[in-house]
């Protein structure tokens, strides 16, 4: 009896950690679930929006150091050239800027090799003293900060191998020439366009490049999207808007 007694509790204690053990699964899997939908109802709205591209559009490249000489019909001569960004801040006199000594700069394009040596120590020095200044373009103050983050076009001048930099958007287009492949349009783009636009896709459209743009405006939780038709020589021929996606609950929390 005794023996019976202990084999049923036994047999009780063992149902009751069963018991136990699909409850704790059944409640694992409630969570999951109301994870799963809190997720949907949430975030589900704030996945980038994706347009369906057209007959012969093409995307542009994510990676443009991945463009070479063969992409590039330059109209100056030039034995290397590149497009470099870097941040930096105002003077307190708001017409200088400080330009520490050891300056990073992250290489947007590069086409060729830049030479060792004092070529190097040089660019850096004509960068921070020569190009940037109160007028010069392709600089864009960071929003709500002091802080501006700086592009500069800097190339090696075939006739006298010295290193130079561009200073005016004209001198761009200059270099350029007609512009006539992708990579060029891309460069183009870069160095005019405000600096929250964000091109998406490309397409020629009676001698005229058909630029598809897809820009996230986070601080009204949209994305707009339109249409700009530029001809050879960069300049913008017109613009047709397509749709502007304005999210109905709060954007999510943006990480800095």
């Amino acid at each position: 009896m005794t023996h019976f007694c202990h084999k049923m509790s036994l047999y009780f204690f063992q149902s009751r950690i069963v018991e136990k053990g699909v409850a704790m699964q059944g409640v694992r899997l409630g969570i999951a679930v109301i994870v799963m939908i809190l997720h949907t109802v949430l975030f589900a709205e704030f996945v980038p929006y994706m347009p369906k591209l057209q007959k012969g559009e093409v995307r542009f490249r994510t990676d443009t150091r991945s463009y070479g000489w063969d992409d590039f019909h330059l109209a100056w001569d030039v034995s290397y050239f590149d497009v470099v960004r870097y941040s930096t801040e105002p003077n307190s006199d708001g017409k200088t800027f400080i330009l520490p000594d050891m300056l990073h700069f992250e290489t947007i394009f590069q086409v060729g090799k830049l030479p060792e040596g004092g070529l190097k120590k040089q660019s850096t020095s004509y960068l921070a003293k020569a190009v940037l200044t109160p007028e010069y373009f392709w600089k864009y103050q960071l929003p709500l900060l002091f802080s501006y983050t700086v592009y500069t076009l800097r190339f090696i001048d075939a006739k006298d191998g010295r290193l130079k930099a561009i200073e005016t958007v004209d001198e761009i287009r200059q270099m350029l020439g007609r512009i006539d492949t992708p990579a060029e349009l891309a460069l183009w783009l870069l160095a005019t366009e405000p600096a929250y636009a964000r091109p998406y896709s490309f397409k020629k459209d009676h001698g005229l490049y058909r630029v598809r743009f897809l820009d996230d405006e986070i601080f009204s939780c949209s994305y707009h999207e339109y249409m700009k038709f530029f001809d050879a020589e960069g300049r913008v021929v017109r613009q047709e808007e397509v749709k502007k996606v304005v999210y109905e609950r709060p954007c999510p929390e943006i990480a800095l």
